[in-house]
Formats: structure tokens, C-alpha cells, sequence
């Protein structure tokens, strides 16, 4: 880290303290006192990166965000958040795509490295690939957060819980199936086989399929992550299997162009479900609007990730307490609980 930015998160400590002693001087009365700072009763009523000493603070630092894919609405939206997120702390925040390239993400990191950025979060396309990257990172001071993935050298993560994701996934297009279409159906697969987190969660999917609906069938595989190539694949489906009615995708960007695919074809017909991962908006509106994609499994709200993530950072930076290993809620969200979900986790939909 710059000098600069050393001398500022020395300036920002010094205001936390005196905040706080101050708040507890006004506060206390007789023998009493405040809740000692990073005391569990403290963290829960003023959590890390979020107090209003530390809002008072402009932070000013240099965020770097390496992700995936920004074509997968999963990413983009997540990204956007970040932007917005940070910015309205002060910060600037850069972000670049690397396009499902791996050798490409690491000269990215490396770049955001030269730069000298305070704050790295990387959405990995191969993990390993980061090995010497993250150290050289880790070892500059640079707070490093994995995100969705665990990096080889890091300071904080938030991952998914891959085998629960597909399991969930596998038991909404099941009731579908069972409700539907008699317990039996032609299912198409979306898979990306380069990560072994997303292979679990498409082993999953496959292994609760065979236990909740023992007469359906996988019968063709895809790897697919963007509405585009969800929407070719769905395309190819139905050329090879005209009487498909379910596709499964470990992803929500894939889904989405699945539904794409079947409107083209005119077979987007109350007997048809097509299920993702993720909790893109888009889903979530298509979802509410009664169309193919009947479901998915969501993550929470875009910006609510962001903010979880960058706090973390904040309070890393700003020597406060976090959470160095974090799990993404899975939730089964469907045209049942649509609504609930969207007011619990602050999403309009039209």
C-alpha cells in the first residue's frame, strides 16, 4: 500500500477511537460503561465498515474487481453493485472482465497489482491459476477477497455451498415434474466442467434428480453460462429432443437464454421449466411473470453481496473485525414465495 493510504487508515483509526470514547463517555452513567470496542455486543449493534464514525471517514482507496464473466448477469450485476458501493464510500473502484480466460484474469490481477490498488476482489475463472499472483498481492498489502471462489492466497472469502445449491435445484424441478408432467421427462443439463465447485453442483443436480424422480432422464449436456449460449443450447435441445419440458442450468444466465430458446421455438408452454442458480434480476422478474423460468436458487440481492463484500475489505483495511470465511445463503426461490423473497431481500420487480 502507499504511504498515502498507510497514513489514512492510521487517520481513520484515530477517529474510530476517539468516537468511541467519546460516545462512551456520554453514555455511560455510574459505574457503568459502554460495550468495549470488538466485544460481541459492540459488533452487533455497529458492525465492522459500517458505523458512523467510519461513514464520517472519506476512504479514498483504489478497488480493483476481477471477475469471471461480466457477460453472465450474475457477475455484471454484482460488479455494478460494487461500483456503486464503493464510490458512494469515497472509493475508486475499477472493474475488467476476463472473458472465461484464465491466463488473461491473472495479467489482469497483475495489473491491478502494478497499480497499486488497496482492495482486490477476484471472481476466478481457475483458482490455481492465481497461486503466484495472490501472494505477490498478499505479500504488496494489498487486501485480497475471494469471491464465490477460495483464491490460493487471500485475506477474507464467501463461497457456495455447491452440493446444497444443486440439491435445491433438483428438488424444484422434481415437484415440477411430479406435478406437471406425470414424474416423468426428457431433462437437458447446462454444466461448466472447467470448475470443479460448479462440477459438484452438477453432480448434485443429477444425483437428487435420480432420487426425487427416478423415471426422468438427463439426455443431453451443454456447458452454458450467458443468456447467449443458454439460448443456442435450448435451441440445439429442442432440434435433437423435441419433447424436452425441463432444463436444469448452474446458472441463471443460462437459463434465461434457455427461456429465449423455447419462446423461439414456441414451445414456452405451462408444461415447460427451465431452472437456474443465482438470483439474477431477470430471472427473479421472469419468475414473477408466470414464464418457463419457474425457479431458482438465489444468493440474496446483488447489492446486499456487494456491500457484505466491501465492508469486509473495509474492516480489514481499517484494522476492525470480519469474517475471513463466509457461505452464501442458498434459497429456493419459486412463484410461491416470489414475493416474500423480493420484500425480504429489498428487490422490486415489476
Amino acid at each position: 500500500m502507499t504511504q498515502k493510504k498507510r497514513m489514512l487508515c492510521l487517520i481513520v483509526s484515530v477517529v474510530l477511537i476517539a468516537s468511541m470514547t467519546l460516545m462512551a463517555g456520554c453514555n455511560s452513567s455510574g459505574g457503568s460503561s459502554a460495550a468495549p470496542a470488538g466485544s460481541s455486543a459492540a459488533a452487533t449493534e455497529e458492525p465492522a465498515g459500517s458505523s458512523a464514525a467510519a461513514d464520517a471517514v472519506a476512504r479514498d482507496y483504489d478497488i480493483g474487481v476481477a471477475f469471471y464473466d461480466l457477460n453472465d448477469p450474475f457477475w455484471a450485476e454484482t460488479a455494478n453493485c460494487m461500483k456503486e458501493y464503493g464510490e458512494e464510500n469515497g472509493c475508486t473502484v475499477t472493474i475488467v472482465s476476463a472473458e472465461i480466460n484464465a491466463a488473461k484474469q491473472v495479467q489482469q490481477v497483475e495489473d491491478f497489482i502494478s497499480k497499486d490498488v488497496d482492495i482486490l476482489v477476484i471472481g476466478a475463472v481457475d483458482p490455481a491459476t492465481l497461486e503466484e499472483a495472490t501472494k505477490k498481492a498478499m505479500d504488496a498489502g494489498i487486501i485480497v477477497y475471494g469471491y464465490c471462489f477460495a483464491l490460493p492466497y487471500e485475506t477474507a472469502e464467501i463461497i457456495v455451498d455447491d452440493a446444497d445449491m444443486g440439491a435445491k435445484v433438483a428438488e424444484m424441478a422434481a415437484d415440477f415434474i411430479d406435478k406437471n408432467l406425470g414424474g416423468k421427462a426428457q431433462i437437458g443439463m447446462f454444466n461448466l466442467p472447467l470448475y470443479p465447485s460448479i462440477v459438484i453442483r452438477e453432480e448434485a443436480i443429477r444425483e437428487k434428480m435420480a432420487e426425487l424422480s427416478p423415471e426422468s432422464e438427463f439426455v443431453m449436456t451443454a456447458e452454458s453460462a450467458t443468456i447467449e449460449t443458454g439460448m443456442t443450447a435450448a435451441e440445439n435441445f429442442l432440434q435433437a429432443y423435441p419433447d424436452m419440458k425441463v432444463i436444469t442450468s448452474i446458472g441463471d444466465g443460462g437459463a434465461y437464454g434457455a427461456m429465449q430458446g423455447f419462446e423461439n421455438a414456441g414451445k414456452a408452454g405451462d408444461d415447460v421449466a427451465i431452472y437456474g442458480t443465482g438470483g439474477n434480476i431477470e430471472n427473479l422478474q421472469a419468475i414473477k411473470d408466470g414464464k418457463v423460468v419457474r425457479g431458482t436458487v438465489a444468493l440474496g440481492y446483488a447489492m446486499q453481496r456487494a456491500q457484505a463484500v466491501l465492508d469486509t475489505c473495509f474492516a480489514a483495511i481499517e484494522g476492525g473485525e470480519y469474517e475471513k470465511m463466509a457461505t452464501f445463503t442458498n434459497t429456493s426461490v419459486t412463484i410461491d414465495n416470489i414475493d416474500q423473497y423480493c420484500a425480504d431481500a429489498g428487490i422490486t420487480l415489476e
